[in-house]
């Protein structure tokens, strides 16, 4: 009989000892839209399998101080790792500073920090935000036959993929004499905004040959412009960025003439995986990157999950 009790202890033991040993990793996204929601998607189905993990999600809703205090919380919980896809460039420096003044293993996805020296207890698991503008340009730029007007709508200012995308349009424009930059202006990720933006410009008599937009959803929102105006598909050659389900039946119905998909999946697996090996005392690349898949007309058939949502 007490060696019965004594089993059974030891087992409950091992039970809590299995519970505490959970990797507790908190995890702080900028805001809910398309591509961001495939990021939440993906890590959430990882979560789902790693019993090893304990996960939690928070949305900073675009704001640089709700997303501050959330990394600040976070360590005073003590989680064992922080993962951010930060709001602007501030709040990854308060993320960095943050964490590593607190010891808590930091990964940065889909925006790398604005730091030069990242050493330590970081990862940086994103794609390369300069080659994707470079990328749009360039096919944007063949589709125009190397001449022509070009606008270009950028995502938030100081955010690093929007700054970052709108740098590598402007590296080839600069290759391109023919090609004039005619407008450009920030419609912060937003539909909306920038369909307002090329209402405007058109309204203007501004002449666009082409649009290269930081995201997918405000390429759809300068498609939707154009379509306001009577301007049909394949007129002016639009591009977007992200390859978001929206973005995909875009470039499928020949609204979007490319879009560069960024593998949500892959980078959200990646980004859990770097939060967890640094946590449990391994060692993660400071930088992964998930490299750009361009999508075009003539290959969009190749990639699933059409289904706008």
């Amino acid at each position: 009989m007490k060696k019965a009790v004594i089993s059974v202890v030891l087992a409950l033991g091992m039970i809590a000892t299995s519970a505490q040993a959970a990797t507790r990793v908190y995890v702080t996204l900028s805001r809910s839209e398309t591509f961001i929601d495939g990021i939440r998607t993906s890590m959430t189905a990882e979560d789902a399998k790693d019993s090893e993990v304990e996960l939690t999600i928070d949305l900073a809703n675009n704001d640089r101080a709700t997303q501050q205090r959330q990394v600040d919380e976070a360590i005073k919980a003590k989680y064992d790792a922080i993962v951010i896809l930060s709001v602007d460039n501030e709040s990854g420096q308060h993320a960095f500073d943050a964490a590593k003044k607190a010891g808590v293993p930091l990964v940065f996805v889909n925006t790398p920090p604005p730091i030069a020296d990242v050493r330590g207890k970081v990862s940086i698991v994103a794609c390369n935000d300069i080659v994707a503008g470079r990328l749009q340009m360039r096919l944007l730029s063949a589709e125009m036959n190397n001449a022509g007007n070009v606008v270009v709508i950028r995502g938030t200012d100081g955010h690093a993929a929007s700054d970052d995308r709108s740098s590598g349009i402007k590296e080839i424009l600069a290759t391109r004499p023919n090609v004039k930059l005619a407008a450009e202006a920030s419609a912060h990720w937003s539909r909306d905004e920038a369909e307002q933006l090329v209402l405007g410009w058109l309204d203007q008599g501004i002449r666009i040959d082409a649009i290269a937009a930081n995201s997918d959803e405000m390429a759809l929102g300068a498609v939707s412009a154009l379509r306001k105006r009577g301007i049909p598909a394949g007129k002016v050659f639009v591009g977007g960025t992200d390859g978001t389900a929206n973005g995909l039946n875009g470039v499928k119905s020949g609204d979007l003439s490319v879009t560069l998909l960024q593998n949500t999946a892959s980078m959200a697996k990646a980004a859990l995986n770097s939060a967890k090996t640094m946590a449990t005392g391994g060692y993660a690349q400071q930088y992964e990157w998930v490299p750009y898949e361009i999508v075009l007309p003539t290959t969009v058939d190749r990639y699933t999950n059409l289904e706008a949502k």
